[in-house]
């Protein structure tokens, strides 16, 4: 038989040709995904090749954006600008409530003119008018403010507090020189006395009452409030005999001094006329200020009827 002819390499195993080339896609596949001996196919592989191919970035390129996502998502989100308004605007609001209730459940007690001292009553029929507050000659009478709360806004109050020029004056009077006065006897000082923000109980703001909110009054048994001696203001506790006015100038002898010359006032003689506190010097001498705004003897509110 005649020698066979030897064929071109390229043409003797195509088959086999093809088998090598499958072989070392494999290897290189293994190459690239070193992790899958664990468990990962030669198919998963290749499919996170084509995965990084077609993305255009490399394995490496891929972790650092991971990693920089799961940063970002960690971060607390910036705060915005209408984030910020938003929240500034809800801290006033919750201000402008706490100042409201304030004023909306204040219960100041306030000291109220000749025959208001019926609280329930005087809330219930004042209309708050004011003619009380013009009529009255001495200026004692003044209109309460928002911050006494909103039931007592615009109410009357008495206030005790004059000018310094404007203080109480009696020729009847004389410091140092402290006598007994009836009834009576007061009422006619404080009649003819000079001065403003005292009372001297002349009945015209009873009278101008249209509603009937300020009732009859009778100032030898009733009281507007009663004197009382703060000993941390006053004078006299400082030192034995450094003050006396509140004495000499009660015009219903209801202030005496006791063994250390200090102020002491009987409940049966005071009507709150006011006068002690008009001429206290603790203001004189003294600068008060802040929450303490009292004087040496204030003329205070009390719950029960004055005693006889």
């Amino acid at each position: 038989m005649p020698a066979s002819t030897p064929k071109d390499p390229q043409d003797v195993a195509p088959g086999l040709k093809s088998r090598i080339a499958a072989d070392s896609t494999e290897a290189t596949l293994h190459d690239v995904a070193p992790g899958s001996g664990s468990g990962s196919s030669p198919v998963s592989a290749r499919a996170d090749m084509d995965v990084v191919a077609s993305s255009g970035s490399s394995p490496a390129d891929a972790r650092t954006e991971a990693d920089a996502a799961a940063q970002n998502e960690a971060q607390p989100p910036a705060l915005s600008r209408r984030h910020f308004v938003w929240g500034a605007a809800g801290a006033a609001v919750m201000l402008g409530l706490g100042a409201a209730a304030r004023y909306a459940f204040a219960d100041e007690p306030l000291l109220r003119p000749p025959g208001g001292q019926d609280e329930a009553h005087l809330l219930s029929a004042c209309i708050k008018c004011n003619r009380c507050i013009s009529v009255c000659p001495t200026s004692a009478i003044a209109v309460a403010g928002l911050e006494s709360g909103l039931a007592n806004a615009r109410t009357p109050r008495m206030d005790y507090r004059p000018a310094e020029r404007s203080r109480f004056s009696s020729s009847a009077l004389r410091e140092g020189t402290a006598s007994q006065h009836s009834h009576d006897e007061g009422i006619a000082i404080l009649t003819q006395a000079k001065g403003s923000n005292y009372c001297n109980f002349c009945g015209l703001c009873i009278a101008n009452c249209p509603t009937g909110a300020l009732q009859p009054f009778d100032a030898a048994a009733q009281w507007i409030g009663l004197a009382v001696v703060f000993p941390d203001n006053c004078l006299a506790f400082e030192r034995e005999g450094g003050c006396r006015k509140c004495v000499d100038y009660c015009p219903f002898s209801a202030i005496t001094l006791d063994e250390h010359s200090r102020p002491v006032v009987d409940a049966t003689l005071c009507n709150g006329c006011g006068v002690c506190e008009n001429i206290c010097p603790t203001y004189s001498y003294r600068t008060k200020s802040g929450i303490d705004s009292r004087r040496g003897i204030n003329v205070e509110i009390q719950a029960k009827g004055r005693p006889q």
